[in-house]
């Protein structure tokens, strides 16, 4: 049973240390901190690594994410422009200079 609800308080106390505004929120949060890991010092710290490779995964997912979205604008950039001329004849311009094609 703890097994099961330790990593959803933990992960929740964590979060309160770390970003909750009110320093009396914090100081209660760390004593329910206290009393949990005074139960189950073990399972404590493996919730703790748990969090730890979840936050991990995240920045990687991030990361990629940022990474695709630069490559995705690059190859817009490189594509050329079509701009509708008043003779109804597509313009290719290039995005390096602006220049037709």
């Amino acid at each position: 049973m703890m097994e099961e609800v330790f990593p959803v308080v933990i992960e929740s106390v964590e979060k309160n240390l770390k970003w909750h505004w009110s320093k009396s929120v914090k100081q209660l949060t760390e004593n329910v901190k206290t009393m949990i890991e005074e139960m189950d010092p073990n399972l404590y710290d493996k919730c703790l690594e748990e969090i730890a490779h979840k936050e991990y995964l995240a920045g990687q997912e991030d990361i990629k994410r940022k990474e695709n979205w630069e490559r995705l604008e690059l190859a817009i950039w490189q594509q050329p422009k079509i701009i509708s001329s008043s003779s109804h004849k597509n313009v290719y311009m290039s995005p390096i200079n602006e220049q037709r094609i």
